[in-house]
């Protein structure tokens, strides 16, 4: 008797675990590497974001810490110092782009982290934007955090650039990054 109701626990718990991972597979990243770069979508989403940039490494899945990051992404191109890293959430999440960069704030210093320089909030094409500069010593870079919000999904961008690049980073290496990233509406079907 013990033994049938530990295999019906079992199975009610594998059951259980795969209706899970069913719900939650339509809500986690999918990253598609394409020929000019990397195409980005949730699949619960009627957005996706190219990245028009095959140099670029994809270190999703090395950065992700837990299944709260599944809609987290990372790339990274040591050679140039640049990085790419962002999230696809829900429309509502997104307080607006003052709050949501006073929250930045709140956090970096609750972690003592060195406040940004040159702040220039932008509106460049469909995205709102914070370009920063960090002065950390060699370490020193220049920052851009882009937010988008389209067909209900939100998207929160950020590109960096280490000063060690050669050429030095300027914020008009960002600006050009950042508007070749291509936001577009899925095709219905």
């Amino acid at each position: 008797m013990i033994l049938i109701r530990n295999i019906i626990v079992l199975l009610l718990c594998f059951s259980y675990n795969l209706s899970t991972l069913a719900a939650t597979s339509n809500d986690t990243l999918q990253v598609t590497p394409i020929e000019t770069g990397y195409l980005l979508n949730v699949p619960v989403s009627r957005i996706q974001l190219t990245i028009p940039d095959a140099k670029l490494i994809d270190l999703t899945s090395k950065m992700r810490k837990s299944a709260n990051d599944r809609r987290y992404f990372y790339f990274a191109d040591e050679t140039r110092g640049l990085t790419v890293s962002g999230w696809f959430e829900q429309a509502g999440s997104f307080p607006g782009l003052n709050k949501f960069w006073q929250g930045e704030m709140a956090s970096w210093k609750k972690n003592s982290l060195p406040a940004p320089l040159n702040v220039a909030a932008v509106q460049l094409n469909d995205w709102q934007a914070i370009f920063y500069d960090i002065d950390a010593g060699p370490e020193s870079s220049k920052h851009v955090k882009a937010e988008i919000v389209l067909e209900g999904t939100w998207i929160d961008l950020h590109i960096s650039i280490s000063n060690s690049a050669s050429p030095p980073p300027t914020r008009e290496m960002l600006e050009d990054f950042l508007k070749g990233i291509i936001v577009t509406t899925k095709p219905a079907g």
